[in-house]
Formats: C-alpha cells, structure tokens, sequence
C-alpha cells in the first residue's frame, strides 16, 4: 500500500489519567480515601488503599528520544507530552500519523491495563465500586465525549463481585462503551473464569456485545527492574517474557470455555504479539489426543482449538508480518494493528509507516481486515474508510 490509501484504526493505544479523575466524582464520605497523586523526588504515584502505582517513563515517552528512556525511571504529568492526558492533544498526535480511530487503554502508571487498582480496596467494596465507577464517568466525560467517533471506550471493572460488575457493564453498554479490560482474575487471587461465579459478568458481556479486553500484562513473579538501572536487571529480560503472559491468559480462557457457555462472546488480546500461537493449537491438540487424563474437562469435545480460537478471540499486535504469516499457516485471521502510544514499544508517529513496511506485497483483503475492518466489526464501531487503489 502506499503512504495515504489506507484506513488506519489502532486496536492498542493508552492514555494517561491526570490528577483531578475523582474530583467531584464520589461520594462524600470517601472523598479523603480516593486514588490520589503523590509527587516524591521528582516522580508521580498514584496511592489508593495499599497500592502505589508510579507514573512509568516507559508509559509515556512518545515525543521523547531513546536517550531519554535511561533517564529516571519515574517522571511526572510535566514531564510527558500533553497527548498522553489530554484528549485534543491526543486527537492532533493521532492526525500526525493518519489514524482515524483508537481504542484506549489505560496502562501501569494509572489504575493499571486491567484497572485492578480498585480492586485493592477489597476490605471496603463501597470504596472501591465508587472509584471504579468515578473512573469510567471520567474517562467518559473526559476523553470519550470529546471525539466519540475516533476514540473506542474500555470500561474499567469491579474484580470481587460479578454481580457488581455485570451491572456496570450494563450501565456502560447504554452510553456506547464497546469493551471491558480485564486482566486474569488468577493474578489477583481470585478464582479462574471457568467457575460459575463469573457468570453474572460474562453473561452481561454477551448480552451487550461488550468485548472482553484484555492487555498482555507483567506478572508478578517476573523479576523487578529496580530505580537504580545500572545494578537492575536488563529491562529487556522482563521485555522478552511479556507476551509470555498472553500465551497464559488464553489458555486459561480457552480452557474455561468462555465461548462455549456463552456463545458470542468475544474476547481480544491487546499487545499480544502472536508468534507463541502455533505452539499454543500444538500443545492443546496434544493434550486432546493424548489421553483421557490431559483432555478431561475440555469445554466441547466438537470443537477442535483453533475452532475456538477463530470464534472467540482476536489478537492486536504490532508485528503485523507474523500475523500474516500465521494467518497463511493456521487459517487464522482475525488480526488488528496497534501503535501503542504512548509507551516505549510504540512506534507512533510511524504507525503507518511500521504496518506499510510490514504488510508490503500482502493481498489487499488481509489488509483491509487487520488495518481496520478486523476492529470496526469486532467493537461494532462505524468506521469511515479510505479507498484503497494498490497495494
């Protein structure tokens, strides 16, 4: 494809929440116990209950140079580029580069990708459902209202109640939200999504069309870079591990059947990367012939892996040439490109440029569908296109 003759919507992209989300948004009585922002030695937190979760610089270093990257590790709302948190700003970066429209996550230095810092306020449920709900107000208020058809809103959720969760997801559903992050309840402790507890939200879910969207996480038996970069261990150790965390969630979901009790529901992979597919449909076909053992409990003996998988679930990746490739091998399609602003693995303001590159000579039919249809019908978002003449 050429520079100009494409759609481009990004399946991945974050923001950064400023430090006034829950003004005037909860109730009074938990006013002073609200997530707060602290500043310490020249970087922000954000504080709630017993978490700390710091403004990364790896979380927001579009318009920096890579220099920059080994500087502190921590930096403030000053610090970054005015598109991380504002919504016009964000509009004129997306311009930059030709992006028509994006979902938005937020990331590690807010409520984390799958909002689970509210979840920290477990021994007061009422706090903790005030701040999730005074979150997703905002973040509609703030950054969805402002461009609702260029921005895909990710509603934040409510971990230890199904049954609290499925009401918001019905909440937002009738103000347009098109997903719900979620990270893997195991992580946090909680039973997997194979028990019946989560019934009540995954059946919301189906019922609005509400996709499940979950972003690769770090897990926390990975080990830690520390602040002090030179006695820490390589960054690009834990780099290598991260899509190690996808390969995990989806097993967990594949074999929790979320498709198979609830047919059509979707769920997405934000930065998933992909290349770890082909072993997943080998080891998972292994262990349904292999013996009686590996594949008791399987959700629905007619339904083969990668059946599930085409039915269920959708990847956004930034390596759109291993998607393409593994599209060709395993007869599996459904892809979305990313940009991943503002983090460090983004390629913003070069998204069209990376993808161009990546899916040169590709039959125009893939690149339709992974540069924009793929998302458009996976959030049922109406998105206006561009002609394509050549790829």
């Amino acid at each position: 494809m050429n520079d100009t003759d494409i759609t481009l919507v990004c399946a991945n992209s974050h923001l950064i929440e400023t430090p006034d989300v829950f003004h005037g948004r909860m109730p009074s009585k938990w006013i002073d116990r609200a997530p707060s922002v602290k500043v310490v030695d020249g970087g922000a937190f954000w504080i709630f209950e017993d978490a700390v979760f710091p403004l990364y610089r790896s979380c927001a270093v579009a318009g920096m140079s890579p220099e920059d990257w080994l500087k502190t590790p921590y930096v403030t709302i000053d610090d970054i580029r005015e598109g991380c948190y504002d919504p016009r700003a964000r509009l004129a970066d997306m311009d930059v580069e030709g992006v028509t429209a994006t979902t938005l996550y937020s990331s590690p230095a807010g409520i984390g990708f799958g909002g689970d810092l509210f979840a920290h306020a477990k021994d007061d449920p009422e706090l903790g459902i005030a701040a999730m709900r005074a979150w997703n107000d905002w973040y509609f208020d703030t950054w969805i209202s402002t461009a609702p058809d260029r921005f895909i809103p990710i509603q934040a959720t409510w971990y230890h109640d199904p049954t609290v969760a499925a009401a918001e997801v019905y909440r937002n559903a009738e103000r347009g939200f098109k997903g719900v992050a979620l990270r893997n309840p195991t992580d946090i402790g909680l039973p997997w999504l194979g028990d019946d507890l989560w019934d009540p939200f995954l059946r919301a879910c189906q019922e609005t069309g509400t996709v499940i969207s979950h972003h690769t996480e770090s897990l926390s038996h990975w080990p830690n870079v520390t602040p002090d970069l030179e006695k820490s261990i390589p960054y690009g150790y834990r780099s290598t591990l991260f899509q190690s965390s996808a390969l995990e969630v989806v097993t967990s979901w594949i074999w929790a059947g979320l498709g198979v009790r609830f047919p059509g529901l979707k769920v997405t992979i934000a930065e998933s990367g992909g290349s770890w597919l082909p072993h997943l449909i080998e080891r998972l076909e292994w262990c349904l012939d292999y013996s009686l053992l590996h594949r008791q409990g399987w959700p629905d003996m007619d339904r083969r892996p990668l059946d599930m998988l085409r039915e269920t679930y959708s990847f956004s990746t930034l390596e759109s040439h291993t998607a393409y490739k593994l599209s060709q091998e395993l007869d599996f399609h459904n892809w979305m490109i990313e940009g991943d602003y503002p983090h460090m693995e983004s390629v913003w303001p070069n998204t069209r440029p990376h993808h161009q590159a990546a899916l040169e000579g590709v039959d125009l039919a893939f690149v339709e569908a992974i540069t924009w249809k793929n998302v458009s019908t996976l959030y049922d978002f109406p998105i206006t296109t561009t002609e394509v003449s050549h790829v």
